[in-house]
């Protein structure tokens, strides 16, 4: 376990009592499904869904640390064939030198290689959808960003007791000056920019999620009324 999850166990995440509390209420299993929520770090921006679907820099969501988890994933021949993780609020987190051994793996021509890789996610719900989202990463810049992000709430939950973190979406850039042309690349960034209180904030997101849930129910309800257009008869001389 690293320094960083032991600081945070052994500091404002270890108040298991009140986390137990929120939990049955706010734990994302009981906000039916979840949308996987991923970062592009050539481009920059955040996407989720199957369709890729936007979600803009500056959204706001409130973040569940009690399904903050970090452990390691294995990838051989692009398929996973093992995933082990634990929510550190009262889990140790797992070590890679215990892990199951799945070679051999190989290297590929992007650099690329099979074999465990260090992961963390964390779900989070949108302020103006009530939207559940996942947010699971294996990139060295994304990682430093779940980092940040647990950092942060340490030192802000001893202030904020029993509060839920707001984060803003946003992004960094850097130039990756020993690569052939010095690309460009993105990295998320998950600012802590406010504290919301529990049942303020559980009311704000099951009212949003309840009114999404309407539009999409109303916008399908009316595209289904709206008869096809007439198919337009073309007349003219018989042969």
């Amino acid at each position: 376990m690293n320094a960083l999850v032991k600081a945070a166990q052994g500091g404002a995440l270890a108040n298991k009592d009140k986390w137990a509390a929120i939990a049955g209420q706010y734990g994302s299993a009981n906000h039916g499904g979840v949308q996987f929520l991923k970062f592009n770090g050539n481009d920059g921006g955040f996407t989720f869904g199957k369709d890729n679907n936007e979600l803009p820099l500056g959204t706001r969501l409130a973040v569940n640390m009690l399904d903050y988890k970090v452990g390691f994933i294995c990838w051989k021949e692009g398929e996973v064939v093992d995933e082990v993780m634990a929510a550190i609020i009262n889990e140790d987190a797992p070590v890679k030198a215990s892990l199951t051994d799945h070679g051999p793996y190989k290297t590929y021509s992007d650099g690329t290689t099979d074999g465990w890789s260090e992961q963390r996610s964390v779900t989070m719900r949108g302020l103006d959808d009530g939207e559940t989202y996942e947010f699971k990463t294996t990139s060295k810049g994304a990682l430093i960003a779940m980092g940040n992000l647990l950092r942060d709430y340490a030192k802000g939950a001893a202030m904020n007791d029993g509060m839920i973190a707001i984060v803003e979406l946003a992004e960094s850039s850097f130039v990756l000056k020993k690569v052939k042309g010095q690309p460009t690349k993105y990295a998320p960034i998950f600012k802590i920019v406010e504290w919301a209180e529990e049942a303020d904030l559980l009311a704000k997101l099951d009212g949003a999620a309840a009114a999404a849930k309407a539009a999409t129910e109303e916008a399908e309800a009316q595209e289904e009324a709206t008869p096809p257009p007439a198919t337009e008869v073309k007349r003219g001389r018989r042969f």
